[in-house]
């Protein structure tokens, strides 16, 4: 089911080549036929689906108070609270989960239809993040799907515009407070030799084993980070994988890009996408030294513009057809990861087919 998902979606958006009110219309198709597959899963599908049903439940029960806003975020509450009102107890859940995958399906697609390579970033998103973040991490979902429609607005210098979307994806997730520190490095026109700088110096932070988290003290000013070091400290943890599949691609996108460089510059797009690419990586170094969720949580809340990025792959060559042949590897990289690899999903099944 999930491979027939994505070639679902390949084909619908292979349609999108089609000009005019027709290709509006496929788009929405695309969007709906996403959002049944990841909204209508069953109970076990994924592995954190039992967590979402507990905090649904939680946040509009009478033990949720205004101080559980900070470990919940707003939306939490406010989703399956609009659920209960429209459908009562029975199926609030149901609803939550839907609302939250046409949310984060709907931002991300309207974002790629704003680039050029519309077909390429579908089938590029729907071979992993899609399924990872729509189905696994589907607040983070919301708000990577915010940021990446704010990337146009960071591009071609819309503040108010990228705060707005910047806020609102903080309702979803409190992570999102990273896009602000990305908003200031990209703004500051700091040359892409300082960005390069900044990734070997993160690495640095990895062979010298150094913990920012407590070094900066942000432990003693976010509780959730403190909360995280104590259970880390007491039930230990595993050591962040820095040569992993998704991070030895990205490394790879990077060095083609350093290298063509001066070949897609003066695109204003790339130079920000990239410029958050290494971002992404800079962070996920700098972070591998405290632990898993905070380093593949940044990873992940920032990772999403490679999506985009990785489009760029077919301007890079003479001959165009090099650049999709490796989007398409990549493509059944992550599938096979995904599903061969990881463990993370087991059989699906939905309560609507």
């Amino acid at each position: 089911m999930y491979l027939l998902s994505f070639f679902s979606s390949f084909i619908i958006a292979s349609l999108t080549f089609i000009k005019g009110n027709v290709r509006s219309v496929i788009i929405l198709l695309l969007i709906i036929t996403m959002s049944l597959f990841v909204g209508t899963r069953n109970y076990g599908v994924d592995p954190d689906y039992e967590v979402y049903v507990n905090s649904f439940s939680y946040c509009t029960s009478p033990q949720f108070e205004a101080l559980d806003f900070v470990l919940f975020e707003p939306v939490t509450f406010l989703i399956p609270f609009i659920g209960k009102l429209i459908l009562g107890n029975a199926y609030f859940i149901e609803f939550s989960f839907f609302v939250f995958a046409l949310v984060g399906i709907s931002l991300k697609i309207i974002a790629f239809s704003k680039y050029d390579y519309f077909f390429l970033s579908v089938i590029l998103y729907c071979s992993y993040m899609f399924f990872y973040q729509e189905m696994i991490t589907i607040r983070a979902g919301v708000s990577c799907g915010l940021f990446l429609l704010a990337i146009d607005d960071l591009v071609y210098k819309r503040d108010k515009a990228y705060f707005i979307k910047i806020v609102v994806a903080l309702l979803f997730h409190y992570s999102s407070i990273i896009y602000f520190i990305i908003w200031i490095l990209v703004r500051l026109k700091i040359s892409i030799k300082y960005f390069y700088g900044l990734m070997i110096s993160s690495y640095f932070i990895v062979l010298l084993k150094i913990n920012l988290l407590t070094l900066l003290k942000l432990d003693a000013v976010f509780p959730k980070v403190r909360i995280y070091l104590d259970i880390l400290e007491v039930e230990g943890g595993d050591a962040v994988n820095v040569f992993s599949f998704r991070v030895l691609i990205a490394l790879a996108i990077f060095i083609l890009f350093a290298y063509k460089f001066k070949l897609l510059d003066k695109n204003p797009s790339f130079l920000v996408l990239f410029k958050i690419h290494i971002l992404s990586l800079c962070f996920f170094f700098a972070l591998s030294t405290t632990a898993n969720v905070f380093s593949l949580r940044l990873y992940d809340m920032l990772s999403v513009g490679q999506i985009i990025l990785m489009t760029y792959v077919v301007q890079v060559f003479k001959e165009k057809w090099v650049g999709y042949i490796i989007i398409l590897l990549i493509c059944i990289i992550n599938l096979y990861y995904i599903f061969g690899i990881s463990g993370l999903f087991s059989k699906y099944s939905s309560w609507l087919f």
